[in-house]
């Protein structure tokens, strides 16, 4: 199967799950660029829609200098997507609040998106849902299982210190990890903090599993966010200026 034909059978593929699990189809439906169709599919927030990655790796560049060494491995991602879906290889983006990290993650799923890859993102937060609809009925289970196994890059946000699961779940999210690392599909992950202090979500096996496959990106800088806010209230008063 080539790989356009591949990018189609995903995108039918999630259009399916988005009805047998009762999701809004009108909105993909109605959307008429594709590539943002297949944002929506891939479950990308609307809001990272719109960076670019010159804009964010300049901003954390002249924050601080020494995120020119973590951009630069970024930078390197971006650019061998082909060989880094071939190793199974994915990034752990660590650092504070508002330093970019979860923009990173979705500038990479849009990249690989426009590359015909298939994509998709979930927070934290939602793995448990993920795993507990899994058992209620073989719907939810087979869109678990098609995420986990299937899709080629998988963006987990803001991994969570304090993790609460029980024995069952923990399985399945360990499940979720190895297969993907024997299958050679690469996992990006967000987190404050670093990968050798999430013994409440990983095991110390699996964290080493992890390691083996994950590049650090470790980022530094005041808060991101509020820069923007800035940018776009200084828009919102040159409008008014005008007027």
């Amino acid at each position: 199967m080539s790989k356009k034909s591949k990018f189609m059978k995903n995108y039918f593929k999630l259009v399916e799950f988005r009805k047998l699990q009762k999701m809004d189809t009108k909105i993909v439906s109605e959307e008429h660029n594709f590539l943002f169709k297949n944002n929506i599919l891939a479950n990308i927030p609307k809001k990272y829609w719109v960076f670019k990655w010159k804009q964010i790796h300049d901003d954390l560049l002249e924050k601080d200098d020494s995120n020119e060494e973590p951009l630069e491995v970024v930078d390197y991602y971006l650019r061998n997507l082909q060989e880094m879906k071939q190793e199974g290889h994915g990034l752990y983006i660590v650092g504070g609040y508002g330093t970019s990290k979860t923009t990173i993650a979705t500038i990479i799923l849009r990249l690989a998106l426009k590359q015909e890859y298939s994509c998709f993102y979930m927070h934290a937060s939602e793995i448990m849902d993920f795993v507990r609809a899994s058992w209620k009925d073989d719907a939810n289970r087979a869109y678990w299982k098609y995420i986990t196994e299937e899709i080629e890059f998988l963006v987990i946000d803001d991994v969570a210190r304090n993790f609460t699961m029980d024995d069952r779940e923990r399985a399945a999210i360990d499940l979720l990890f190895v297969k993907r690392n024997i299958n050679n599909l690469p996992i990006i992950m967000t987190a404050n903090y670093n990968i050798t202090d999430t013994a409440t979500l990983f095991s110390d096996a699996l964290a080493s599993l992890l390691r083996e496959n994950l590049s650090t990106v470790q980022l530094k800088g005041s808060d991101h966010r509020a820069k923007l806010s800035d940018r776009i209230k200084k828009r919102i008063q040159k409008g008014k200026n005008k007027t």
